[in-house]
Formats: structure tokens, C-alpha cells, sequence
């Protein structure tokens, strides 16, 4: 599309949305668009946006791996379908997608104004928060049904870069496969303004600095979905690794 947009054949476009199949792997579409050179160079990744039937989502989640993933390396997640299914059903499928991904705003897309803005574009860091009362991200961790773990950190000092970059690499060369997703903002030493980072399984995206802090709050935060990898792990492993050690005295 890009050769024939080029040569005249397809008038100008300015994003290309890629549909894949109910049951894709996202995983292998964003590595290819981060790994191929001249995709690189013509293209960069935006939002991943994933579709969930109500009426027959928690079943293709209890049985299709990949169901999983798309819903966890979702940017944006919509539900389909609602009115066909009862509330009871369609409150229980929404609480279960927030605690797989608490950080991607999901609309119904029945009862919902779809606004298409807010679903293709977005703000260079988008904090991870709950977007009502009943979710549930865990300043600790918190066990699923689904074996996906969620991880949430709040680092109170500055992070070293170099340690934190040789850390992440570490644990994605080792975990990769099984850590879904890792979405946060730095507060770096030395630096004037916050880092945002974000990785899907072994594909770490390049990290931004950020003009500003979105919030008041300036402390770092992190967040793991990981799928068969205790938590208590990485954040053991972070605290060793990451964190500048303390001299003796000090």
C-alpha cells in the first residue's frame, strides 16, 4: 500500500489500520512493524485496540490462549454485543477483562458514544488507573483465575537508567514469553522530566521523555501483566537489581 501510495496509485493516507483474525497472536504484527528496516522507517505502531464478544467472551478466554494476550496487550479494549447478553454476564466479563488489563479504557460499544479519537490516538503516557469503583489494580499483586497476574509498583526514590535498562532486558530476555505486557513512567536520576516505558513480551517500544508529569504525583509506577510468573519475583528481583544500593552509613 505504502510502494502503490507512493507511486500515485492510492491517494495519501495518513494511518493504516491492520484487522487480523479473532484469533491472532498480536505478539508477531508488532514485532515485524518494530523489526522490518523499511517498515520502520515508513511506519511506527499505534494503538492496539481489541474486540471482546459479551456473549461469548469468557469462553474464548477460558479456552483460546490467545484470546488472553489480545486482551492484555490491548491499548483500547471495546465490548461488543452487550444487549444480547444479561447484565450480570456482560458486569462480570468487564470485571474480569480490568483485572487481565487495568489500564486500558474500555467501552461498551452498545450503550457508548465510540468517540474514534480517543480509540486510534493517544497521549505519549497514559497513567494506568482504574476508570470506576469496581476495578481492581493492586498496589501489591493480585491473582486471576486466568493465571495472569497483575503488578503494580510505585517506586518512591529516582531510578538509576542504566540499571533499570539492564535489568528490563534481563528479565524479558528470560520472561519474555511470559511477561504480557510492562507499562510505566520513571522518575530518573538526573532527568528534568519523566521517562515513559512500555514493552510486549521480548518488543520493547523506545522510551519517551515526556515534557511534563501527567499528575501531580511524581513517583515512578510500573505495571506487570504476567501469565505463569509469580510477582512477588519480579519485584524482588527489581528491588535488588534496579534500585541504587545504599552505602554503608548513609
Amino acid at each position: 500500500m505504502h510502494s502503490r501510495r507512493e507511486s500515485g496509485l492510492l491517494p495519501p493516507f495518513q494511518r493504516l489500520l491492520i484487522e487480523s483474525t479473532g484469533l491472532a497472536d498480536p505478539f508477531p504484527i508488532l514485532s515485524t512493524v518494530r523489526s522490518d528496516p523499511v517498515l520502520r522507517h515508513h511506519f511506527c505502531l499505534g494503538n492496539v485496540i481489541t474486540t471482546v464478544d459479551a456473549v461469548n467472551g469468557a469462553r474464548q478466554l477460558d479456552a483460546q490462549p490467545e484470546s488472553m494476550k489480545q486482551v492484555a496487550v490491548a491499548d483500547r479494549l471495546v465490548l461488543t454485543k452487550t444487549d444480547l447478553t444479561t447484565t450480570e454476564a456482560t458486569n462480570r466479563l468487564t470485571k474480569r477483562l480490568r483485572h487481565i488489563n487495568p489500564g486500558a479504557p474500555l467501552w461498551h460499544a452498545f450503550e457508548d458514544d465510540l468517540d474514534t479519537d480517543a480509540l486510534l490516538s493517544g497521549e505519549a503516557y497514559e497513567a494506568w488507573q482504574p476508570t470506576d469503583s469496581n476495578d481492581v489494580v493492586p498496589d501489591a499483586h493480585h491473582r486471576h483465575t486466568d493465571d495472569v497476574r497483575t503488578l503494580a509498583l510505585s517506586i518512591d526514590e529516582p531510578v538509576d537508567w542504566t540499571r533499570f535498562a539492564v535489568w528490563l532486558t534481563m528479565l524479558l530476555n528470560r520472561h519474555g514469553d511470559s511477561l504480557l505486557r510492562v507499562k510505566g513512567i520513571l522518575n530518573v536520576a538526573d532527568a528534568a522530566m519523566p521517562v515513559a516505558v512500555h514493552a510486549v513480551q521480548h518488543l520493547v517500544h523506545t522510551p519517551r521523555h515526556l515534557d511534563a508529569w501527567p499528575q501531580e504525583d511524581q513517583r515512578s509506577r510500573l505495571v506487570f501483566i504476567a501469565r505463569g510468573l509469580d510477582p512477588a519475583m519480579i519485584e524482588r528481583s527489581f528491588r535488588a537489581f534496579s534500585m541504587p544500593q545504599k552505602q554503608n552509613g548513609s
